[in-house]
């Protein structure tokens, strides 16, 4: 049986995304809303062109993700991608190390095969990149940035790092994906502030949803939503200067042994996986031609 093919044109401006199969025309009801505003109000940046181009690449690939089911009568359940995808840094995408290792990335992740085309696109500049925000880090103190889900293992991370240094700033972004989740991550850095008196610890939580989606019509394993939240926490941390990100998984999780015996492995998450985040870093770095780091200390 074929490999499935699934052809997409993004609309950045308005987060959605067409079909161009040759049998459909649909214009495909999802739209996707990430708040960049409040987290650059909260860093004091705006957002550069190549920031802004990140997260809405990341933003496209969930979408083509999400909406695109698996077949269920496949060992390995392998789609084929082609997304055509505009950007502000044109110059910057259209690098063949770029495209390459961003495949070879999604590749790994989602265990799919991605070919992406990337196009100057004509961008309406949202508050997030034009406007100028108090710096609120000014006096010049190295900073760390990780991300925070609200579960044990990265407030155990979080709590470990700033212990063994207090004196430097710390920015942790999360993405809420329920209200429970978002008030476990506002009690736990609560509380580290109270316990451990970093010099200052700010927290980015950039809330994102779905509109008009129908969840039976959708692919359940989600599994480039790793990519979305990798990108959103390395733009916010490259904003700031920053060229490392911490991810605080235990060994287990990284790994994500196979509980149960899901055919191919599809139902278990790379996100983390070491060799995963090695291969983000790869396209990261050859995005912006400087070295960037994820590490998972734990």
């Amino acid at each position: 049986m074929s490999v499935p093919r699934f052809v997409y044109k993004c609309d950045i401006n308005r987060r959605t995304i067409q079909s161009l199969q040759a049998a459909s025309s649909e214009q495909i009801a999802m739209t996707y809303q990430v708040d960049e505003e409040s987290a650059c109000r909260l860093l004091g940046k705006a957002l550069s062109p190549i920031h802004a181009d990140m997260i809405d690449v990341a933003v496209a690939v969930y979408m083509a993700d999400r909406i695109s089911v698996r077949p269920q009568d496949q060992e390995a359940g392998q789609r084929q991608f082609e997304l055509a995808i505009p950007v502000r840094e044109f110059s910057a995408w259209n690098r063949r190390s770029v495209a390459d290792s961003l495949a070879r990335y999604l590749c790994y992740l989602t265990e799919d095969a991605w070919s992406m085309q990337f196009c100057q696109g004509q961008f309406h500049p949202k508050s997030s990149e034009r406007q100028q925000f108090l710096d609120l880090l000014p006096d010049g103190a190295p900073v760390a940035g990780s991300l925070v889900s609200g579960g044990r293992d990265s407030f155990a991370g979080t709590v470990a790092t700033i212990s063994e240094n207090r004196d430097q700033h710390y920015v942790c972004v999360s993405s809420a994906p329920s209200p429970r989740q978002e008030s476990l991550q506002r009690r736990q850095l609560s509380a580290i502030r109270s316990a451990l008196a970093p010099r200052t610890l700010t927290s980015v939580r950039v809330h994102s949803h779905l509109n008009g989606t129908d969840t039976k019509r959708e692919e359940p394993t989600r599994r480039a939503r790793g990519f979305l939240f990798l990108s959103l926490g390395t733009a916010i941390a490259a904003t700031l200067d920053v060229w490392r990100l911490s991810v605080f998984e235990n060994g287990i999780g990284a790994l994500n042994l196979p509980y149960e015996q899901f055919p191919g492995g599809i139902a278990n998450s790379r996100a983390v996986h070491p060799h995963a985040l090695n291969l983000f870093q790869k396209f990261v770095s050859a995005l912006h031609e400087m070295g960037f780091n994820v590490d998972i200390p734990c």
